[in-house]
């Protein structure tokens, strides 16, 4: 199953793949079907799955780790998900003896030892996974596992040194070589009053920014680091790794947060460091400045119908009229938001079925049109922020109006 699983993601043209979370240990499984790296005869079997990506595609593949904890010893997913066992229960472990359901057993809090033979356990599994060959290691911090039990006030309620602060509960990814990118998936949590509404991710008092991974490719660069407004625009804490053979340098950054402004520091083969914008932000400062900016989009969709509409209609076959449109010219001065009343408003009058836009991506030069592009997928924020171009996209789709972008990652005039 694995093997045809990732196989296929790779051979469709993924950069990287991912196993889903595989088990350091027999206990530390979700269900008796759940995949492991704790037997030698694990190694043969992922080796296997390892070497066919590498041999056949481009990609490469990652190994997520993780231990159940109080979630484990429950019946298949295609039986009755998170449900425990009906016979054949292991004992469970976690930071304290609570159950994570009303209906799963109570996990055993967990002793030092404990905490040795679990340390012990991603140890090892860590080196397996070298030994097969895997090109990068992600530990699940998530969905109530093991590890997330331990950031949550929720289920870590331990007055030692494992337990009460941010500090107490930090742990550190050992043995790994420097040539493996270590990532974690975290999904915060908070205390909660006596409801049951969660606190707001703002309101979480252990961490107050969000972590954000950077990448950026540059196959020929000696060293890539990332600054910004976050680190005084001092890169020398904060190089980024390159990720073998790909070409590509990533960096887990701490303390950036949606606005945040950033470029790349990339030395190039002649000894010099340069100052780059990110060609691949999502976001970016409107000129004269040039800094790409962290962005997460809070966006929620209202264009169902059109989408539904249109998944039904044969469009080849259908009449369209399409409006050209250049955002900078059309009524020139209007943002995102006021466009997506006047624009709509005129082309629902003439009857347009579409309207395409001229390049939209972050450009300097506004006389190129958008041809000179220096941020692909970020929208032009002289006009507004991405959400408000998604806005704009938006109310056209509910007027009933197909939206075409012109997207060109290089032009070269004639």
């Amino acid at each position: 199953y694995y093997l045809v699983h990732l196989g296929s993601r790779a051979h469709g043209g993924a950069g990287l793949v991912f196993t889903e979370m595989t088990c350091v240990a027999p206990d530390a499984r979700i269900s008796p079907g759940c995949a492991g790296m704790y037997d030698d005869a694990h190694v043969v079997a992922w080796r296997r799955i390892v070497d066919y990506v590498h041999a056949r595609t481009y990609a490469r593949i990652a190994l997520q780790l993780g231990h159940a904890g109080p979630k484990g010893s429950t019946q298949l997913g295609w039986e009755d998900a998170d449900e425990p066992l009906a016979q054949g229960n292991w004992p469970l472990v976690a930071p304290s003896a609570i159950a994570y359901g009303p209906r799963n057993q109570i996990p055993r809090a967990m002793s030092e030892t404990d905490m040795a033979r679990v340390r012990d356990e991603f140890v090892n599994a860590t080196r397996r996974a070298v030994e097969c060959g895997f090109d990068w290691l992600e530990l699940h911090c998530a969905h109530g596992y093991l590890l997330s039990a331990f950031i949550t006030p929720l289920s870590n309620r331990r007055t030692d040194a494992w337990g009460g602060t941010a500090e107490n509960v930090a742990t550190s990814v050992g043995l790994i070589p420097n040539s493996k990118l270590a990532m974690t998936r975290v999904k915060a949590s908070a205390p909660t009053s006596p409801s049951t509404t969660p606190m707001p991710a703002s309101s979480i008092p252990w961490r107050t920014t969000i972590p954000t991974i950077r990448f950026v490719w540059a196959p020929n660069a000696k060293g890539v680091r990332v600054v910004g407004d976050f680190n005084y625009w001092n890169g020398e804490g904060s190089y980024m790794q390159l990720i073998p053979g790909a070409g590509v340098w990533a960096l887990f950054v701490e303390g950036a947060s949606t606005g945040s402004l950033y470029k790349f520091e990339v030395l190039g083969t002649d000894g010099v460091w340069r100052l780059k914008a990110d060609p691949m932000a999502r976001f970016a400062e409107a000129a004269p400045h040039t800094a790409s900016i962290v962005y997460e989009s809070q966006y929620v969709w209202g264009d169902d119908d059109w989408m539904w509409y249109r998944g039904q209609k044969a469009m080849h076959a259908e009449p369209m009229s399409v409006y050209e449109v250049h955002i900078g010219s059309w009524r020139k001065g209007l943002t995102y938001l006021e466009l997506a009343n006047e624009l709509v408003e005129y082309c629902s009058w003439q009857g347009y079925t579409h309207v395409e836009f001229m390049p939209v991506a972050q450009h300097p030069f506004e006389g190129s049109w958008g041809y000179h592009v220096t941020g692909y997928y970020a929208p032009m924020s002289k006009f507004g922020s991405p959400d408000e171009f998604r806005h704009l996209v938006d109310k056209l789709h509910q007027a009933g109006i197909g939206v075409i972008v012109d997207w060109v990652p290089g032009h070269f005039a004639t």
